[in-house]
């Protein structure tokens, strides 16, 4: 854990010592019925966020994304569009920042495809 890190960890405790919170975990099920080229929406973030919890560490379940990232005025985003822009300046970015510059768990969570590990790149 960074200095940045500690410190905000104190603001947070001091936060919740004062405040009550209710945990929001990614509802999928508000992605019934869309899907990108064959894709389900809903079962594509279930994945991602299964491999972030498994490589990620002991604070992963807290980092999945969250469904709101793919809602539009309440409602699912049904561009195939809008969906990979999304994810190209959302998502990945997230990710990365997760990952601390590690390539080859960006990898494991974001796929081969995405990932080049050789040259250390997005693609």
């Amino acid at each position: 854990m960074n200095t940045a890190d500690r410190s905000i960890a104190l603001l947070d405790v001091a936060l919740r010592r004062r405040f009550g919170f209710v945990e929001l975990m990614p509802d999928y099920s508000l992605f019934q019925g869309v899907s990108f080229e064959g894709m389900p929406l809903g079962e594509w973030l279930k994945e991602l966020n299964k491999r972030i919890c498994e490589n990620i560490g002991q604070d992963a379940r807290n980092l999945q994304i969250g469904h709101s990232y793919f809602l539009e005025k309440e409602k699912a985003v049904t561009s195939a569009d809008r969906f990979g822009m999304i994810v190209k300046e959302d998502v990945i970015p997230l990710i990365e920042e997760y990952c601390y510059g590690d390539y080859g768990t960006m990898s494991k969570i974001l796929g081969s495809g995405i990932v080049d590990v050789k040259h250390q790149m997005i693609n």
